[in-house]
């Protein structure tokens, strides 16, 4: 192995795949670590309430954030990647989607004043709904995609560390109890919008890219080709965060603590994988070098089950340890959501980088469009007589259906080849 990594290396371009990699390693380590300091700190000094309505507003954000992001996150490093050295193309492609995103912060704000102010659910806690949004126009101008495509990870990795660190000191320093929970929104808000802030900084300081405003054209073109991909990540995220949102509708803020704890934990330990997807998916999308594709799968996916069946063997000791005694009862949804971990990493690496790169990005968007609508269907038509198990064991059958489309497609491509 140590051979082949060495070998490997000598490619200047696989070279830097890895230092992007070691950049987002340390973002992705930074932006699961970080809450993870907080989320057992607030579970210890907030009420299970408290604790609950948290998780289940940032569920909601998330939800109106991934709208905002419009699947720019795929489509916009692949464009960004390809014409990295055209400046003109460049600065059409940066502000085109500037403009979409922002328009769709507008329409997300919209709806979450709609339902602040005329649905009691949200109404009764308006203001923290309302300061947790300023993390979604935050997200909507940090130009991650751009920073992927140039690839030049070190400047999402010090600016999103830093913003998270900030969230993290704020939250230690100024909430002790119930009555300081809506600090915790505040904090949440303003720490994204600054790091946003930052990011549009760097692009237009060092990349000298300039703001204007494109022609519809452009903006038609770039909304057209992303619209796709927008279905995928809307889809991933009702399968992902909606099931938080739905428990906390259905069941209660509490129910949706106890979910979102366990969950938590497992999109933590699939995120450390993240920066692998992120960092080859721009040489990929190039180059197409199956074989050093197939040595970063196997190497993966071996670790990822070592992991997770770890987890599963550990599970009320991990509970018991990031949480403490309140939230004992999560180790049976951290158990059942551990076969949601074996199974999420393989997708996510066969689709993108891997079919996305060799030009069937469609199959790996409808892979996940396809298990949304199933994971939807029954979630609304059985949640009233599930508990959080049921949720959790929904999300295992989204994932099987997911890595089960996409192996498809997989040997669908290499028979074609």
């Amino acid at each position: 192995m140590l051979q082949e990594i060495s070998g490997f290396l000598r490619d200047s371009e696989i070279k830097r795949v890895f230092f992007n990699f070691i950049s987002l390693f340390f973002l992705k380590g930074a932006n699961y670590l970080l809450p993870f300091l907080t989320y057992p700190y607030l579970m210890r000094v907030l009420s299970v309430e408290r604790f609950g309505l948290i998780v289940f507003s940032q569920a909601l954000i998330m939800i109106f954030a991934v709208v905002v992001d419009f699947g720019f996150g795929l489509s916009a490093v692949k464009e960004v990647s390809l014409h990295r050295d055209n400046r003109e193309k460049l600065e059409e492609i940066f502000n085109s989607v500037l403009v979409i995103k922002l328009l769709l912060v507008l329409l997300s704000f919209l709806i979450l004043l709609l339902l602040v102010f005329f649905v009691p659910r949200f109404s009764i806690n308006r203001i923290f709904y309302l300061l947790c949004f300023l993390y979604v126009p935050g997200i909507a101008i940090f130009p991650i995609y751009f920073f992927q495509g140039v690839e030049r990870m070190k400047y999402i990795t010090i600016i999103d560390l830093a913003g998270k660190s900030l969230y993290t000191l704020l939250v230690f320093l100024f909430v002790k109890g119930d009555t300081q929970y809506i600090l915790v929104a505040f904090f949440y808000g303003v720490s994204a919008l600054l790091s946003g802030i930052c990011g549009m900084f760097v692009v237009f300081i060092v990349f000298k890219i300039k703001f204007f405003f494109p022609d519809f054209r452009s903006i038609f073109y770039y909304f057209k080709k992303t619209f796709h991909f927008f279905l995928s990540r809307v889809s991933v995220s009702l399968y992902t965060h909606a099931n938080t949102f739905v428990v906390g509708i259905v069941m209660g803020n509490a129910m949706a603590g106890l979910y979102s704890a366990a969950e938590k934990l497992i999109f933590a330990a699939t995120s450390l994988y993240q920066p692998f997807v992120n960092a080859i998916y721009p040489y990929m999308a190039k180059r197409r070098n199956k074989k050093f594709f197939g040595f970063i799968f196997k190497l993966i996916v071996s670790a990822n089950t070592i992991l997770f069946s770890l987890v599963f063997l550990f599970a009320p000791q991990i509970i018991n340890l990031v949480y403490g005694k309140n939230l004992v009862l999560s180790f049976r949804v951290l158990k059942i959501m551990s076969l949601t971990g074996i199974l999420m990493v393989p997708a996510v690496l066969l689709g993108y980088p891997y079919l996305a790169a060799f030009g069937d990005d469609r199959l790996a968007n409808n892979s996940v469009i396809i298990a949304s609508v199933i994971h939807i269907v029954l979630l609304f038509v059985f949640v009233p007589f599930f508990n959080v198990y049921g949720v959790a064991w929904l999300t295992v059958l989204s994932q099987v259906i997911v890595l089960g489309t996409r192996i498809y497609g997989v040997i669908r491509l290499n028979r074609s080849v």
